[in-house]
Formats: C-alpha cells, sequence, structure tokens
C-alpha cells in the first residue's frame, strides 16, 4: 500500500485444487492474471480460489471466473489482486488489501449510512451530472496524495471516469509534513476565491520546487491576484475552512492520506491511484445497473 500516514511458497495442495477452476483461469485470460509468470502467477492462482467475491458472485473468485457468463464486476476484481502482485506487493499484502476493498464497497446499498461532508465553497472536478461522487482527503505535503490527484483528475476530465465521476478535494494537513500547514492554507484560500483545481493542481506538479514563501507567488498559475491571495490567505475565514475539513476527517477516524470516499461510504482496500479508479468505475457499473433495474 501506498500512502502518507502519522504513523510464498504455494502448496501443490492448492495448485492441484486449482486444475478443478480450469475454465475459470481461462476466462481470466483477458485479465492481468494472463500476464504473471512463476511465483506471482501461483501467488495468484491460490488467492484467486481462496477469496470471496463480492457483488454479482460471492463464491471463491476461481469459481466465480468459471462460470458461463463472468461480470464486468468479478473481472475487475480479479485484475485488482493481480495488478498488485504485478507491481511487487506481498501475496499477504494483497490479500488483506482485497480483504478491505471488499468490505468497503459491499457497505453501499438502502441501509448505508453516509458520511457527513460539506462540499460548501469546493469545486468538483469532473462533470457535474456525473452519478458518482467522490471525496479526497489529502495534505499538500504527501507525494501519494500528489499521484493520486493528478492521476483522479485526469481520469475525470478525459479519462475513463468522464462523465461518471465528479471529484472533491478536501485538504488535511498531516502534522509530520514540513509545510503541510501552510500548503492546506493555501488551498482552502484558493478553493475561496473559486480557484482551488488550477492552483491545487499547479501545487503538486511542482511538489519539489514547494515552499512557504512562494505560494502566494503560486496564485498567478490560478489566473488569481497575488495580493487578494495574500489576503485571503491572512483571513481567519481560510484558517476556519481548513480546521473544519481537519476536523471533518478527524471525525471519521482519518489517520493518512490520500482517503478517498465514494457517495459518502469510506474506501479502504489498495491506496495506488490505479486502485482508487478502479473501484471509482466498480461504483458507477453499480450505480448503473442500479438505475437500469429500477427503470423496467
Amino acid at each position: 500500500m501506498r500512502f502518507c500516514s502519522r504513523a510464498r511458497c504455494v502448496g501443490a495442495t492448492l495448485f492441484l485444487l486449482l486444475l478443478s477452476f480450469l475454465p475459470g483461469l481461462a476466462a481470466a485470460q483477458s485479465t492481468l492474471c494472463a500476464s504473471l509468470e512463476g511465483e506471482e502467477r501461483e501467488a495468484a492462482d491460490a488467492l484467486l480460489a481462496r477469496l470471496n467475491g463480492y457483488g454479482p458472485c460471492t463464491e471463491p473468485l476461481a469459481k466465480c471466473l468459471a462460470q458461463e457468463r463472468v461480470s464486468v464486476q468479478t473481472v475487475r476484481q480479479a485484475n485488482s489482486i493481480c495488478r498488485a502482485l504485478q507491481l511487487g506487493e506481498s501475496a499477504e499484502v494483497v490479500e488483506k488489501g482485497f480483504v478491505e476493498r471488499r468490505k468497503s464497497m459491499s457497505a453501499f446499498g438502502p441501509k448505508a449510512l453516509p458520511a457527513k461532508v460539506s462540499l460548501e465553497g469546493y469545486q468538483a472536478a469532473g462533470g457535474a451530472e456525473a452519478p458518482v461522487t467522490a471525496v479526497l482527503y489529502v495534505c499538500s505535503r504527501c507525494p501519494y496524495c500528489r499521484d493520486v490527484t493528478l492521476r483522479l483528475h485526469d481520469e475525470v476530465e478525459r479519462g475513463d471516469l468522464k462523465g461518471k465521476v465528479r471529484l472533491f478535494l478536501k485538504p488535511f494537513p498531516l502534522k509530520g509534513h514540513e509545510g503541510a500547514l501552510e500548503g492546506g492554507l493555501a488551498l482552502a484560500a484558493s478553493a475561496r476565491m473559486g480557484a482551488q483545481w488550477p492552483y491545487t493542481l499547479f501545487l503538486y506538479r511542482h511538489f519539489n520546487e514547494f515552499h512557504p514563501s512562494v505560494l502566494a507567488d503560486w496564485s498567478s498559475s490560478a489566473g488569481l491576484s497575488k495580493e487578494e491571495f495574500e489576503k485571503r490567505l491572512a483571513e481567519p475565514e481560510t484558517r476556519r475552512m481548513l480546521e473544519e475539513s481537519k476536523k471533518e476527517g478527524v471525525r471519521m477516524r482519518l489517520e493518512a492520506t490520500p482517503t478517498l470516499l465514494i457517495d459518502g461510504q469510506r474506501y479502504s482496500g489498495s491506496l495506488d491511484a490505479a486502485g482508487f479508479v478502479d473501484v471509482l468505475l466498480e461504483r458507477y457499473e453499480a450505480v448503473r445497473a442500479e438505475r437500469s433495474a429500477a427503470a423496467k
């Protein structure tokens, strides 16, 4: 897992068990699993045989993949396991991440209690009519936040998430990161001036050039007046906005960034950018299926 925080072998018995699931593994040839070799492939096969899916099929993923009609969601779940192994994660870490993903993505439903999040004063990236709402809590000095924010913004504006997800960004400065408070105030000030996204993107694209002394200078990159930006930085309302965002995260027991909320539900699986894109697509597909079923 990749985040900023305050804080293998496969036995022959398992392999033989997998032989009964060969049709499913053949179906998985369209997934990332097909590109794995050696120990990575053995680990993937073992995990697919052991881990239950969720959504359309709740049996072991290998058995789900062996069905005559395999759902997109099942293939997506298998892909997430194989992608993590491909990135060098251990089988133990991958299993834990998938269990967390299953728990998070199974939380939606009529009895779900979405988190109370205030989006007042923040601007969305992506289409206003997108059916899925994502809220990303970030620290201005977290390199993983940088990577995830840049990737998700690109995806909702011109990639696979365009028209499907609208993305909000909320500052959550971490004490262990030098300059996080100043950076958080700058993000809040830019949001108050209606230029949160252009300012944030510039800040993250110049991550290694960061210093509190240049934050006001960078406002010109978002088409803002430096003098007006400095005024907003010093206003109590800007600090209040940042404090409220921080308190909101603390109430949800956030301890690490980036943290993602999907339609009000906190996501606790893999924290890499590709994983976030994947679960957001999964949520969009689920919402679309729900609406299609309701229309019949």
